[in-house]
């Protein structure tokens, strides 16, 4: 206030009836102010009820305000004038406040203008901009700003160049999402007309041997041979009846039976996908150097979080993998330094198909395995309803390298059903059983 007090200012004073900035700003002016001072009761009672109105109405905003103190405390912790517990609570605050100490650094500064303003001109009272900028507000200063025609401009600009970047990201982001879908749909169209032409082939083979049954034709005795199978002697009787495993469940007891009868394996076939041509994702460029993938390449893996494995490159600085669900889309990226291998850290999702391959950074140059002219490799993670059979049967059958390879090879676990089958063919080397149904597995292996 640069004017002197009116009878309303100093009733609304007295009464306390005024805001609490005009009350600091009528309290600032009889503290200078002679003759509005002569006009208001006695200075100490006045001033200390007022104070004391003031320290309590401080003290309200100070609880409430405890995370970013507002505008009247910053002015009361830089001028000195809280009580010592408010100042301390508030400089702790400070301390750990960048926001509020770059606040109060301001207004420090706003101060030492302020008095070297008055006492450039003798001591008179601040000039109405100075006692404005002090008593602007953080949050009004900023709209003063935006207010601005020029900075209002271009405010509006960059609001509606950010609306429009974030409609086409999100126009392009549905796209690729949709076009993820397209290629995941086709995958599962592709391994459905697998398995159905799987199911034919099986349904026609169990026509023709009803056909053979009601024509007549009954088959043949399973062989008399006895399979040493761990600690069981495996064989069939002269009626096709299974010895040495009676105790299997009605399910396993078929398997063996048909398998020892037939010499078949039943496995289905090798998931793949045909992602990753020239063209499809990452062009044609030709490269000289070439290295191979090893594993998982074909097959059905039971661990959801497989240890992925590839040649080495002669100088290649690092490799990448990209492992991608062809079901739903989600891609996966590792990093990987000089050493090939590589384990996600996280589970795949069991029963889904998966494409993957690897890039090897060669003299800033990228390598790719398969090569560009070749799909990606492909597995499938084992369901969660025939992991937890396959569980279930080592427990109690892990000895039957016989059982175990069925089961492993009904599952499509190639690796592990060869790995039971040669053990198989190891413990009974003058068995043609035994090297039938190896080779059955390590056909389809290849």
């Amino acid at each position: 206030m640069t004017k002197h007090l009116s009878d309303i200012d100093l009733e609304a004073y007295r009464n306390r009836t005024a805001p609490p900035e005009q009350l600091l700003a009528i309290n600032d002016h009889l503290a200078e102010c002679d003759d509005c001072y002569g006009r208001s009761e006695s200075r100490d009672h006045l001033l200390g009820d007022v104070s004391r109105a003031i320290r309590r109405n401080l003290e309200g905003v100070l609880q409430e305000q405890v995370e970013h103190p507002d505008y009247e405390l910053l002015t009361g912790y830089v001028d000195g004038t809280l009580k010592e517990e408010d100042y301390k609570t508030l400089s702790a605050h400070i301390e750990s406040c960048q926001e509020c100490r770059n606040d109060a650094g301001e207004m420090r500064a706003v101060k030492a203008r302020i008095e070297v303003e008055s006492a450039a001109g003798g001591g008179s009272a601040p000039s109405p901009a100075m006692a404005a900028e002090r008593r602007m507000t953080r949050w009004k200063r900023l709209v003063a700003f935006f207010r601005a025609p020029g900075y209002r401009i271009a405010f509006e600009l960059t609001c509606f160049i950010l609306l429009i970047a974030a409609t086409l990201w999100v126009a392009a982001n549905r796209s690729r999402q949709q076009i993820a879908g397209l290629e995941g749909r086709v995958n599962q169209l592709e391994q459905a007309n697998e398995s159905l032409k799987r199911q034919a082939e099986e349904s026609d083979r169990l026509r023709e041997q009803l056909a053979r049954l009601e024509r007549g034709e009954h088959p043949q005795p399973g062989p008399t041979e006895a399979l040493k199978d761990g600690n069981y002697q495996v064989r069939l009787d002269q009626k096709g009846e299974l010895l040495g495993l009676a105790a299997l469940p009605i399910g396993y007891h078929a398997l063996v039976k048909d398998a020892l009868a037939s010499g078949a394996v039943f496995m289905p076939a090798a998931p793949t996908t045909g992602m990753g041509r020239v063209g499809t994702l990452l062009g044609a460029a030709p490269q000289k150097e070439n290295f191979e993938l090893i594993f998982p390449i074909g097959t059905t893996v039971e661990d959801a979080r497989p240890t992925f494995a590839w040649q080495t490159l002669p100088g290649a600085g690092g490799y990448t993998i990209f492992v991608r669900d062809t079901a739903s889309g989600a891609e996966i990226e590792g990093q990987v330094g000089a050493r090939p291998g590589w384990q996600p850290e996280r589970q795949l999702v069991r029963g889904h198909v998966y494409a993957w391959m690897v890039e090897a950074n060669l003299d800033g140059r990228r390598v790719r395995a398969p090569a560009p002219n070749k799909p990606f490799a492909s597995f499938k993670v084992l369901d969660a309803q025939t992991a937890r059979e396959i569980n279930l049967a080592r427990t109690s059958w892990s000895g039957s390298h016989l059982l175990m390879g069925l089961l492993y090879a009904r599952a499509g676990l190639r690796s592990e059903a060869e790995k039971e089958f040669r053990n198989l063919a190891a413990a009974n080397p003058d068995s043609e059983t035994a090297r039938r149904l190896l080779s059955r597995v390590a056909a389809k292996h290849e």
